[in-house]
């Protein structure tokens, strides 16, 4: 019977993210390299999600360790976004 460590396997949201829009961006942040944190869209869309949905009881909802949902409800899984258009990168 073949054995197996999940945790060998595990990922981020973010990795997931950078594979569907740009692999060289995901190939930086698996290396800790980042240009992201002092772009302007980068600092709004973290004010955003700092004051959006106050209210919500399930607001940044961690999933085994790894994952951070924006927000989590009876029916729903919602992200938190300054846009809702997905860019593509090269």
């Amino acid at each position: 019977m073949l054995q197996y460590n999940f945790e060998d396997y595990k990922t981020s949201g973010t990795k997931v993210n950078y594979y569907y829009i740009c692999k060289r961006k995901l190939w930086l942040f698996s290396k800790n390299i980042c240009f992201e944190e002092e772009n302007d869209r980068v600092i709004q869309g973290k004010v955003l999600h700092e004051k959006a949905y106050n209210k919500e009881k399930n607001k940044e909802v961690t999933v085994d360790e790894n994952i951070k949902l924006d927000i989590l409800n009876s029916k729903y899984i919602r992200e938190i976004k300054l846009s809702s258009r997905m860019p593509e990168s090269d």
